[in-house]
């Protein structure tokens, strides 16, 4: 029986130097607070169901898991969201009902759509392999093909994977509908959609890491994560700050 692995998130290794840490670490220099703003992350990572946010009416309850007192971790929480800042982003975000880490999200967010990603990989290359077995039992039934064996696989004999630098949008638009034959004026939709989010550049980029396999069932959902993924890399502050 394969073993469970636990919950976890990423965490990176220059956390400590970030704007809204040092804040933390100048007012708990004991690194108490450091310890305490982790600890209270990992609880929040147990808590997909409400999309890791925590509650504040069971404030008690965390602060029973973290043997402090409730008025402790309330006044830890509120430090967090309006004192241990960055271009007036906290540590901690909250409504009425609800606390949270923005960071936490964005960062499992990502892991989630990067597992969806390799999963669709994994869904083609099973449906090739598939494909592929059932085109040599047939061979092999009918007596019509002879398998060579020169070292080339299958697969790759049956397609090469094209790479395109797509520089500009109009070659991004006809690479894409030459890909997946898909109506062009709706590549354009798409890409519009995209420039919302993402700079033009990194869209562009993409076209280099798109595979011309054309049994994937979802174009637009796999370029985006292809998108998403690029984008991820950037150092971006606004967007994938350490905590």
């Amino acid at each position: 029986m394969a073993k469970e692995i636990p919950p976890y998130f990423s965490h990176d290794a220059n956390a400590a130097e970030d704007h809204k840490v040092i804040k933390l670490n100048i007012k708990y220099p004991d690194y108490s607070g450091y310890g305490l703003y982790w600890r209270i992350v990992e609880e929040l990572r147990k808590l997909p169901e409400s999309g890791y946010k925590y509650l504040l009416e069971d404030l008690s309850l965390l602060a029973h898991q973290l043997r402090l007192t409730p008025e402790k971790i309330k006044i830890f929480i509120q430090e967090c969201c309006n004192e241990f800042t960055y271009k007036k982003i906290g540590l901690f975000k909250k409504d009425d009902d609800f606390f949270w880490s923005d960071s936490l999200i964005k960062r499992m967010e990502l892991k989630e759509e990067k597992s969806n990603y390799f999963s669709e990989l994994g869904k083609n290359g099973a449906k090739k392999r598939w494909n592929n077995s059932d085109a040599i039992t047939d061979a092999i039934k009918n007596n019509s093909v002879a398998i060579k064996t020169d070292g080339e696989s299958m697969a790759n004999k049956q397609k090469k994977t094209k790479i395109k630098e797509t520089k500009t949008k109009h070659e991004f638009v006809e690479f894409v509908s030459s890909c997946f034959s898909l109506n062009s004026v709706e590549v354009e939709k798409f890409f519009e959609k995209l420039l919302k989010n993402y700079p033009e550049e990194i869209i562009l980029k993409s076209g280099e890491k798109i595979n011309t396999d054309k049994n994937i069932s979802n174009p637009f959902g796999y370029i985006t994560g292809i998108v998403k993924n690029l984008k991820a890399k950037e150092v971006d502050d606004d967007y994938y700050s350490p905590v």
